[in-house]
């Protein structure tokens, strides 16, 4: 009877050893499934990283080709504004030269007018 008791006991503990290691297995099967969720998420987040990295990239580039186009707006403004400048110092200094001329001209009639009338 000793024996029998003790077979079952023997198979009691077999049963307990098996549970425990199910739940064992159980535990490291979920730890198993949680490292590799984390690793599809970090994956996932990486691709979106790239992602946003390229569009930064793409951005930046479109960015420098903006600055490049408002300095050329910028230099070319600035040219005209320069052009209008010098035509217009340009058209002072003709009418001045033609105002010295009308003045030498007056002048000149202001003087045959008085060496006529003196005559």
């Amino acid at each position: 009877a000793s024996l029998k008791e003790g077979d079952a006991s023997f198979k009691e503990g077999d049963i307990s050893l098996k549970d425990e290691f199910i739940i064992f297995k159980e535990k490291e099967m979920k730890e198993k499934q949680t490292l590799i969720d984390q690793v599809e998420r970090l994956k996932q987040s990486e691709r979106e990283y790239e992602l946003k990295v390229q569009e930064l990239m793409e951005r930046n580039t479109q960015l420098k080709t903006e600055v490049a186009d408002l300095t050329l707006i910028d230099q070319v403004e600035r040219l005209k504004q320069s052009e209008r400048e010098y035509e217009s110092s340009k058209g002072t200094e003709t009418q001045q030269k033609n105002i010295e001329r009308l003045e030498e001209r007056i002048a000149e009639l202001s003087r045959e007018l008085r060496d006529t009338q003196k005559d």
